[in-house]
């Protein structure tokens, strides 16, 4: 939604009056290049706080010392986008949120010092997460720069590593649980599928008919356990899948004809497959899922989803649509589930203990459908303890799923 002119007055307001006290005519100059640009007509109300935030932070640094190891002598230097953008993290968020609390303030100055936003990228959010709020969160913050388009969210580069897969094809089964059913995978249910698609690798199984088989394999054993979506008609199915995938209603063409194939006897993982494997080969497309996938796969780690952990894989992808989404998807799930040395030691144990022990381990005390799990055993004892220590996989399945 495009800013108005009684908004941008509005943040221009709140800024004198909290941060530059003493430059009684700043509200009636900045006013002027608001009214300058709406009158051109070749200048946006976002374009034109844009300059009047750069010398918002120049302001304040030269009349505020706001930033002390700031020299105040180089405000007058320059006022460019590099010199606002130059100022101590630390001691920006400082001075515009002296009473963020330790991680509000942590995430600020962690988006700022990674290049994830600018100073120029923070003002333009914080002012109007101000205004909603006393005492916004850097979810706000953060929430309110992404919504205007700017800043770089960057994803964290996680890495299952679980044996016998690529992390193009573990991110494929992830992609099977978003398309399939709207929700990111348990880790144990993941891993699970994932010793799957190894073993049918292992045998020679080309890569697409292994994926092909997987998917389907995937959403029979989810429609026996009613996942999300499966009890829907077909009609209702593929849009559900086309929201899943794109964030859209189909369009009429192609509703009709995956309603027609799949009334006619073909199986849905014909359907879903090929449509994943679309959706993320696509320009126009892949962003919407990629960002989904993204936030389930931070998902999928045993610290967060792993046996004891209690995590609604279903609302984690609630909210995500875009990069900026995802961005902060993921931090809500790493401040909720942060990593403990100490957890992943227990996981990994108990890992151990699975993979090289299994006569110990009683199958029933672990839900009442434990097919597969025997199968397991065989691939499990073989695996190094290298990589035992780095999957950190617990013994359960995923009851919920399998």
């Amino acid at each position: 939604m495009a800013l108005t002119r009684a908004q941008a007055i509005t943040q221009i307001e709140l800024f004198q009056r909290n941060y530059l006290p003493s430059d009684k005519t700043a509200v009636k100059d900045w006013t002027a290049v608001v009214d300058a640009g709406i009158s051109r007509g070749n200048t946006t109300i976002e374009a034109s706080m844009q300059v009047i935030i750069r010398q918002m932070i120049s302001d304040v640094g030269y009349y505020q010392n706001a930033f002390p190891s700031h020299p105040p002598a180089l405000w007058v230097i320059d006022t460019s986008t590099d010199l606002a953008n130059s100022v101590k993290p630390s001691e920006l968020i400082a001075y515009f949120y002296p009473n963020a609390s330790t991680a509000d303030s942590a995430a600020l100055v962690t988006a700022l010092s990674t290049g994830t936003i600018t100073s120029i990228d923070f003002l333009t959010g914080w002012l109007p997460a101000r205004i909603e709020s006393a005492s916004p969160s850097a979810a706000d913050v953060l929430e309110a720069i992404f919504d205007a388009g700017l800043g770089t969210p960057m994803l964290p580069d996680i890495d299952l590593a679980l044996p016998g897969v690529t992390d193009a094809q573990t991110e494929f089964l992830i992609g099977i649980y978003v398309a399939a059913f709207d929700r990111a995978p348990e880790h144990t249910g993941l891993a699970y599928w994932a010793n799957d698609l190894a073993t049918l690798l292992a045998n020679g199984m080309s890569e697409p008919d292994a994926m092909k088989q997987m998917a389907k394999a995937m959403y029979v054993a989810g429609a026996e356990n009613g996942e999300n979506g499966t009890s829907l008609d077909h009609a209702a199915y593929v849009r559900f899948v086309y929201d899943t995938v794109l964030g859209r209603e189909p369009d009429v063409g192609g509703a009709t004809y995956w309603t027609e194939q799949l009334q006619a006897g073909a199986d849905r993982s014909t359907f879903i497959a090929p449509f994943l494997t679309s959706a993320l080969a696509a320009a126009g497309d892949s962003s919407y899922v990629s960002a989904r996938i993204a936030v389930a796969e931070y998902a999928a780690q045993a610290h967060v989803s792993g046996p004891g952990k209690s995590v609604d894989l279903v609302k984690v992808l609630s909210e995500v649509s875009t990069t900026g989404d995802a961005y902060l998807a993921i931090q809500a799930l790493a401040n909720a589930y942060p990593t403990s040395a100490a957890a992943v030691t227990a996981t990994v144990a108990k890992f151990i203990t699975f993979a090289l022990e299994p006569e110990d381990v009683d199958l029933a005390a672990f839900g009442a459908d434990t097919r597969h799990l025997d199968d397991s055993l065989a691939a499990f004892q073989d695996a190094s303890a290298q990589e035992i220590t780095v999957v950190g996989v617990g013994a359960e399945p995923d009851a919920a799923f399998l």
